[in-house]
């Protein structure tokens, strides 16, 4: 009689069981909204999704999107291309793994490079009152709406040092960041603008983040 209840309960626990994840399965298709703005965060309104690619099976879907948005697109990873008259191509990559989910792709005007090698901005700065076991200090300059990144280590004497960062930088909002050994030092935000004039001082013993506007 006990082995026949027991055979019953198994029996009665595998019936059930496909039913109950049945109901607690979770949507696998998502709205995509993209979201296309310049170096400063202002939106450009519509652009054209050329493409947005699933980089597991390489299916575009760019077709289903209509005034920047598509919905039943699968969970996945995608590959997203977008361009706007006036403006270089954006390219990024987006995970879609939620029933809402919202691009924000950042676009630079359209300009020519220089002819010859040279730096668009040169940002300069000190950082002061760092502790000795955080060297080597690194600078790191990251956009807010695209995907440019720019690296710099800071030449140390004592408990100070100097930085340059040089390079052709697309104007807009940016992270500066300073990681020490340890930890991040300093997070602050940037407005660059053409050419970056005045120093950054980054003083370390005032105990704040504050947020810097460099122009």
């Amino acid at each position: 009689m006990g082995r026949r209840c027991i055979l019953g309960s198994v029996t009665l626990g595998l019936v059930f069981l496909p039913i109950w994840n049945a109901g607690q399965q979770q949507p696998s298709q998502a709205t995509v909204h993209v979201v296309v703005v310049d170096g400063f965060g202002r939106d450009l309104g519509e652009a054209k999704v050329d493409s947005f690619k699933d980089m597991g099976s390489g299916r575009d879907l760019a077709g289903r999107f209509q005034e920047n948005a598509a919905k039943g697109i699968p969970y996945g990873v995608y590959q997203v291309r977008v361009h706007k008259a006036g403006f270089f191509t954006g390219q990024m990559t987006t995970q879609v793994f939620q029933p809402d989910v919202w691009v924000v792709v950042g676009l630079r005007v359209g300009e020519e490079g220089p002819m010859f090698p040279a730096p668009r901005l040169q940002l300069t700065g000190t950082v002061k009152n760092f502790g000795p076991g955080e060297e080597p200090i690194y600078l790191r300059l990251v956009a807010v709406y695209s995907d440019f990144m720019m690296d710099a280590r800071v030449k140390a004497s004592g408990q100070s040092g100097t930085f340059t960062l040089a390079g052709i930088v697309p104007d807009g909002k940016y992270i500066l960041i300073t990681i020490g050994r340890t930890r991040i030092l300093d997070v602050r935000q940037l407005k660059l603008e053409i050419a970056a004039k005045e120093p950054i001082v980054i003083d370390l013993g005032q105990g704040e983040n504050p947020t810097t506007e460099q122009r």
